[in-house]
């Protein structure tokens, strides 16, 4: 929420634990439509509601959290990243109303815990917030057993690809933790737990730079491109519209031209 807003600058910023904030600019990286629900409608035009609103949304994903025994030896320890596709329409797999096997990247590597090798899996399969729409109005810890029995389902569906992939971990895999679209949109304030961001469309205009609140800005994956190239970028293009143009020329110069 803001607040103590003066001539279209807000004052105050209150964060969803009550705390207030005092600053004299604000960069938002959070969803358009969630920046939409932050600025109050007597500042907002009905064409700049109009193109937030009509922003789609990109894919989602499951997520499954995995590791391996500790005592198992695998041959290959290295980092890799696999992608599965059970057939090659795209468009298909990134269709909401799909119903078959979805796309899944399997992300393999070793990290140090507690001083001891332990090999990990991280595997992102393709979702909508389509597929969790029944239980959209639950909040995080308290959701029903239908919603974990379709986690579940989930789990052990990714499982049996893996071991297709990979027989061997079928004696030292143990899931640890998964999370579905729901658990995205509440960690990440994104309305529909999307992984990044808005649809990117050639010919629109994106939520980028200052807001109708004259010291609040938008920058991230939503404003310019998806991920953190996208998000990188935003931020210098956001950073120069604050910053005066000696001091950031300076700055460049001096982190990315030396």
């Amino acid at each position: 929420e803001i607040t103590d807003i003066r001539n279209k600058r807000a004052g105050r910023f209150v964060l969803n634990t009550g705390e207030e904030i005092e600053s004299e600019n604000c960069i938002l990286t959070i969803h358009p439509k969630e920046i939409l629900k932050l600025i109050p409608d007597g500042l907002l035009s009905k064409a700049f509601i109009s193109r937030v609103s009509s922003f789609e949304a990109s894919a989602g994903f499951f997520a499954l959290f995995a590791a391996l025994d500790s005592g198992y030896n695998e041959h290959d320890s290295g980092s890799s990243i696999v992608s599965l596709f059970p057939h090659t329409d795209i468009n298909r797999l990134l269709d909401p109303e799909y119903k078959g096997a979805e796309a899944l990247v399997i992300i393999r590597s070793t990290e140090e815990v507690n001083g001891k090798s332990q090999r990990i899996m991280n595997v992102l399969g393709t979702s909508f917030i389509e597929h969790v729409k029944q239980w959209e109005s639950t909040a995080r810890g308290k959701r029903p057993q239908a919603y974990q029995d379709y986690k579940q389902e989930r789990v052990e569906s990714i499982k049996e690809r893996i071991f297709r992939v990979y027989p061997d971990y079928k004696e030292h895999l143990t899931v640890i933790d998964s999370a579905s679209v729901l658990s995205f949109r509440d960690y990440l304030n994104s309305h529909d737990g999307s992984a990044y961001g808005i649809k990117q469309k050639a010919g629109r205009y994106n939520l980028i730079g200052k807001l109708p609140v004259r010291n609040m800005y938008a920058a991230g994956q939503s404003s310019l491109l998806p991920g953190i190239i996208g998000a990188m970028m935003s931020s210098f293009v956001v950073g120069k519209s604050i910053i005066k143009d000696e001091k950031y020329s300076r700055f460049m110069s001096r982190n990315l031209c030396s």
